[in-house]
């Protein structure tokens, strides 16, 4: 019981994938009660809730052995008309408010206590229709990251993520509105952002892959400052003149020895230039392999 437990309290804002809906499930105590703003102890700002993802809260305490019977849909949120749009972003909540990205190249901000109508969206737009691809176009399906920086000189509730253009996008998260923006290429290129970025001691995180391998490119992880958007380092996932080992998966951080983690692909590990890759043993494609490494947070050093 105490597992399942847990994995309600991972779980109480959900999302089906492909259908355009996003679902709210909340526990229901003696009827109609509302929904108030989220707490501070119930707020899930980032992919899987914290740096380590644990997909934990241990402050949420909506959610109990006498109220996970009753959960059941507060609210449904539709998009993309009768056939729906691609919904693969996890939903974040705080500010009092859910944060999610649709592949129509939307990021929404909704209020749970009033979800009619968004309380902002952003279009953060598609990559450009290719049947030769898979999927053949996507929008935003890097998951927000939501942390306070100061901009300015002044703290602000900032909302980071991959936009559907190969552009990484920092938003002021109660206005929608770009506070500074950092293209790493275009999906025309090849390049795409799936996954969710790690804020950490003043340096926002993000992998960077390929728009399903049309066509490849080099993958690699950017340190950038969150203030301004200025990049700090790289860290590259293959060697130079070559491409493939697109990062896919959302960073995670050990705090306790700022050690950066990451897995990445090297299915496709091919040549650009022959000598470069001939001396590490790769001069043709390569079957899939999944690799796992850690790397120091500040310098990019690879740890193993």
């Amino acid at each position: 019981m105490s597992k399942f437990l847990g994995m309600l309290k991972c779980y109480y804002a959900r999302f089906t994938v492909a259908l355009g809906l996003l679902l709210l499930l909340v526990a229901i105590a003696g009827g109609n009660t509302p929904v108030a703003h989220a707490a501070s102890s119930g707020d899930w700002p980032t992919y899987l809730h914290d740096l380590t993802r644990s997909s934990y809260n241990a402050t949420e305490t909506a959610i109990n052995s006498n109220s996970a019977s009753s959960l059941k849909p507060r609210w449904i949120d539709r998009i993309g008309g009768s056939t729906g749009v691609t919904i693969s972003t996890q939903p974040v909540t705080t500010n009092g408010l859910v944060y999610w990205g649709s592949w129509d190249g939307y990021e929404h901000a909704t209020n749970p206590s009033n979800p009619t109508s968004d309380v902002w969206t952003t279009f953060l737009d598609q990559t450009p229709y290719n049947p030769n691809c898979s999927p053949p176009q996507a929008g935003v399906a890097s998951t927000a990251a939501i942390a306070s920086v100061k901009i300015n000189g002044k703290l602000t509730s900032v909302l980071f993520l991959g936009g559907g253009n190969g552009t990484f996008y920092a938003l002021n998260a109660a206005t929608g509105q770009s506070i500074w923006s950092r293209s790493f290429g275009s999906p025309s290129q090849g390049y795409f952002l799936w996954s969710s970025p790690a804020v950490y001691q003043g340096s926002v995180y993000m992998s960077v892959a390929s728009w399903g391998d049309c066509p490849l490119i080099q993958g690699k992880v950017v340190r950038l400052n969150a203030s301004s958007g200025s990049v700090q380092n790289n860290w590259y996932s293959v060697p130079s003149g070559c491409i493939g080992g697109g990062v896919w998966s959302s960073i995670t951080i050990d705090q306790a020895t700022s050690t950066l983690y990451v897995g990445h692909r090297y299915y496709r590990f091919m040549q650009r230039d022959r000598n470069v890759c001939a001396s590490i043993g790769s001069t043709h494609e390569e079957p899939f392999i999944g690799r796992f490494m850690a790397s120091a947070c500040v310098t990019g050093g690879i740890g193993w």
